[in-house]
């Protein structure tokens, strides 16, 4: 069951994901630096419209015109974040975690290799899982792949919390900072 959820999430993903960049121009069109809740699922739950801290390190206009485009660029990015925040998996009183393979591994701090997720209530029932692989191919790229729901690290270990679904197959990663 858990697997027809995943692959009807990700075909509604692959389905919007052709109107994002349209609607990256009509949404940001009718939103401000100081809205709080914005964009639906094109925009971003965990951010303002003008994006993160890093992202105004380098876009730092907030209104006019170059507002405008920091806004588009921001969703551009985060592309369908909100769809992916509906479609994620809730931590609950009863959830336990199962971890296969090395959960240290990190494109960004450079630890290959690979591991498997589950989450289930109870041992039982199946609620989510995630697979994350990295493989180096020189000193600087490797191949990342992660699939399923977010849930290998601490933004998914107490109840409130939740696992957003992650799609990504990236063969041109950076490995490293």
């Amino acid at each position: 069951m858990i697997i027809i959820k995943y692959t009807l999430s990700v075909l509604l993903y692959i389905l919007l994901l052709p109107i994002s960049t349209p609607a990256a121009f009509i949404v940001s069109t009718w939103t401000r630096p100081d809205d709080i809740d914005w964009g639906g699922w094109f925009g971003t739950y965990d951010n303002p419209p003008q994006g993160d801290r890093k992202w105004l390190k380098d876009h730092s206009e907030l209104t006019g015109w170059r507002g405008y485009l920091n806004r588009v660029g921001w969703m551009r990015r985060n592309r369908l974040y909100g769809l992916k925040r509906f479609l994620s998996v809730d931590y609950t009183e009863c959830t336990t975690r199962k971890f296969r393979g090395n959960p240290a591994i990190s494109d960004k701090y450079k630890v290959p290799g690979w591991l498997f997720v589950t989450a289930r209530c109870h041992s039982k029932k199946l609620r989510a899982f995630e697979w994350y692989s990295v493989t180096p191919y020189t000193r600087s790229r490797c191949l990342r792949v992660r699939l399923g729901w977010k849930i290998k690290g601490d933004k998914f270990d107490e109840v409130g919390e939740f696992g957003a679904l992650v799609f990504t197959i990236n063969p041109f990663d950076t490995y490293g900072d």
